[in-house]
């Protein structure tokens, strides 16, 4: 299978790109912002995966072509952390997000999984139980 990470340099992103590479016999796709000396020189498993950089903001007329036809999405890409209560994360960021992830569906991609740190369940201490905020 053919996983793209976006946030690949992220906290999160490095964790489960380590753990995809360890447990399972899977192709990775890492995007990030971060151009790739950056990436070489501080990330182990920069030399295990395919690394694009991509900034989501620059548009693409098809995103799905532009990461190699992944199977799935593990998207974690976020921008503007950790500025919580900036509105650019509701008037810029979340746009820029939807139309990221509708961009790679429509062209082809069958299976998405979002994943975040905090932003989507508002300022919280602790641990969050059996929060689900929305499924399809």
């Amino acid at each position: 299978m053919k996983i793209l990470v976006t946030g690949a340099t992220g906290f999160v992103g490095n964790q489960i790109i380590k753990q995809l590479l360890e447990n399972y016999n899977h192709q990775i796709v890492a995007t990030a912002i971060e151009d790739e000396i950056f990436v070489k020189n501080n990330f182990s498993w920069f030399s295990n995966v395919r690394y694009i950089a991509q900034n989501l903001d620059e548009k693409d007329d098809n995103y799905f072509d532009f990461f190699e036809h992944p199977d799935l999405i593990i998207h974690l890409s976020w921008a503007g952390l950790p500025n919580y209560k900036e509105l650019f994360h509701i008037e810029k960021n979340l746009m820029t997000n939807y139309f990221f992830i509708k961009n790679l569906v429509e062209n082809g991609l069958k299976n998405v999984v979002c994943i975040g740190t905090c932003f989507e369940y508002g300022l919280q201490n602790g641990c969050l139980l059996n929060q689900v905020l929305y499924t399809v």
